[in-house]
């Protein structure tokens, strides 16, 4: 079932892609903005990638914050956003990551069916630990060994030169095999969603934020192979399966 996660992750990663500039954007999509400044009591300037602009929100945004919103245009002319969606705050951990997994590497990572892809990755977490440059870097691996501690794959990726990442978690419940996963695409917002297995069907039921979303990621269903049952539901409250803690000292309990 993993192989159908990875694929998943490329096929949601190529659809999330559009033009943040003031003149000419997507109001399909969600967008990824950052609020720089409060100028009126509806009125924000925002961070657009590398664009500033003013747009207006009745809801009271934090400044600073990073938010999913979908944009459109009102009366005034100002651009105006709706559905807003505040980012996890995992994304800003993972800002600036030392280590990002391509697609190709990301294949690679769960190919050998006779091999404990988690084994792997905890190896070359710990390798990648002790010849940090620096106490971020450190801290990074940390984290994300921590992460699988609490049983939580997490993986920062760059697939064809655009950020996101993904996280996966194994359970079995009665006779189905079950994959928890989270990730969050450019443009696409966070996608939850689980892939069932009774061994003969694999069944994916998926979880976005946004309709716009949800009618991108159903009208590419197709590229999903080996999937034999699909659903998509619309949820405002998705969650990481696992966030990065502030303090690592919980790491000296580790086991194994």
């Amino acid at each position: 079932m993993i192989n159908q996660v990875t694929q998943g992750a490329e096929v949601s990663n190529k659809m999330s892609t559009t033009n943040n500039t003031p003149k000419q954007f997507n109001n399909t999509i969600p967008i990824s903005l950052e609020v720089m400044e409060k100028l009126s009591p509806t009125r924000y300037m925002l961070r657009l990638g590398n664009t500033t602009m003013q747009t207006k929100s009745l809801t009271e945004l934090v400044i600073g914050a990073k938010y999913w919103a979908q944009m459109g245009r009102g009366s005034d002319g100002l651009i105006a956003l709706s559905q807003l969606t505040p980012q996890p705050k995992i994304l800003a951990h993972l800002a600036n990551a030392p280590m990002r997994l391509s697609g190709e590497e990301l294949k690679e990572l769960f190919k050998d069916a006779k091999t404990n892809p988690w084994d792997n990755l905890k190896n070359q977490l710990l390798e990648r630990a002790v010849l940090a440059e620096n106490k971020a870097d450190f801290n990074f691996y940390m984290q994300m060994l921590l992460s699988m501690h609490n049983r939580v794959l997490t993986l920062p990726l760059n697939i064809e030169e655009r950020e996101a990442m993904l996280q996966m978690r194994k359970k079995k419940a009665g006779q189905y095999h079950e994959l928890e996963f989270y990730a969050v695409f450019p443009n696409l917002g966070a996608v939850g969603g689980k892939l069932t297995s009774d061994g003969k069907n694999v069944n994916l039921a998926l979880r976005v934020t946004f309709p716009t979303s949800a009618a991108l990621l159903e009208a590419n269903k197709e590229f999903l192979k080996g999937i034999q049952n699909f659903s998509i539901t619309i949820d405002k409250h998705i969650e990481p399966l696992y966030d990065f803690k502030e303090s690592h000292s919980s790491l000296l309990d580790m086991k194994g």
